[in-house]
């Protein structure tokens, strides 16, 4: 099987949206949990224009970004790890379709199994 998942590990992206107050033409972010959160994180969500970082966490609930937003009230924001980290397995093996393997090779006489796997 193929997949891409950010790697565990200090800087992985928060589980849920975390919801905080934007202000129009500015880049302060407030009423929002910084605790997991780091400087340098992708952030998305309504009136964040694509690209923004977190800049600075500036207290447990105020933070800055990166480029000034496009809109203000409370928004449901998304992070993504500033590691650009992930892990890629793929598998691949001589069982014939129908079976277990994932991803089917020609049979053969033997069954033949190869994992790769990557992070980067």
């Amino acid at each position: 099987a193929r997949t891409a998942t950010p790697a565990a590990g200090v800087g992985t992206s928060p589980a849920a949206a975390i919801a905080g107050t934007l202000t129009n033409n500015s880049t302060a972010v407030t009423a929002i949990n910084t605790a997991s959160l780091l400087e340098g994180m992708r952030v998305s969500g309504p009136g964040i224009v694509p690209g923004t970082r977190v800049a600075a966490i500036t207290g447990a609930n105020t933070m800055t970004l990166t480029i000034a937003a496009t809109a203000g009230g409370a928004q449901n924001l998304t992070f993504r790890s500033a590691l650009d980290r992930w892990r890629i397995t793929s598998t691949a093996c001589s069982e014939p379709a129908g079976g277990v393997c994932p991803n089917p090779a020609p049979s053969g006489p033997d069954y033949v199994q190869r994992v790769v796997k990557l992070e980067f």
